[in-house]
């Protein structure tokens, strides 16, 4: 089973988030890392042209699937940047309407969301083809990173991590590469695909 994370009440939840972003900061690199998955993302979803940018902090991951021929926005908890704008993403079902767009994009902010249920009903009622998520790879939940996913039990596994994706949303949906980025493992990447 993949374990799951959960503050007790939605503030401990927003502390913790306010304590992530204070220690926050940018890694070496990023930009790569990032044009590799739109151009993965592009290759999974050949039809997708609109893509909203979960947990993006600043414009430079929107500017980036701009630039690759996307239109779309991006939302954060905390954000500085006039061009994301600041939404928590478990109320996203609420500010966005029906499939307005194509894919959602998620690197690294799933594994920090409160409600892990709500978000992806969301995302299953606001994006048309499918998800695209990239999750640290650690061993265990760990309450500072509010509701982490423990996908080491499911990586590889394509039943199990179809099995307990599935608890947290009633759209039928398939899973594609669930794969580690890197020869240590660090990240976890995978497609839900709406059906």
């Amino acid at each position: 089973m993949v374990e799951i994370y959960q503050f007790d009440k939605y503030e401990d939840y927003i502390t913790s988030q306010m304590r992530n972003e204070e220690l926050k900061h940018v890694t070496a690199g990023w930009d790569k890392v990032r044009a590799q998955d739109i151009a993965t993302t592009k290759s999974v979803f050949p039809k997708a042209k609109s893509v909203l940018c979960i947990g993006c902090r600043d414009e430079s991951e929107v500017t980036d699937f701009h630039k690759a021929g996307f239109t779309g926005q991006g939302i954060d908890l905390f954000t500085s940047s006039d061009h994301v704008e600041k939404l928590d993403m478990h109320k996203m079902g609420d500010r966005f309407s029906e499939n307005e767009f194509d894919v959602a994009y998620m690197s690294h902010s799933l594994e920090h969301c409160h409600d892990p249920k709500v978000v992806f009903e969301s995302l299953s009622k606001i994006t048309k083809m499918g998800v695209w998520i990239v999750l640290p790879n650690t061993k265990k939940a760990d309450p500072h990173d509010s509701c982490i996913f423990d996908f080491m039990k499911a990586d590889g596994d394509f039943d199990l991590a179809h099995s307990e994706l599935s608890k947290l949303t009633s759209r039928k949906f398939i899973l594609e590469a669930c794969n580690r980025r890197n020869a240590r493992g660090r990240e976890i990447i995978f497609a839900i695909k709406w059906i």
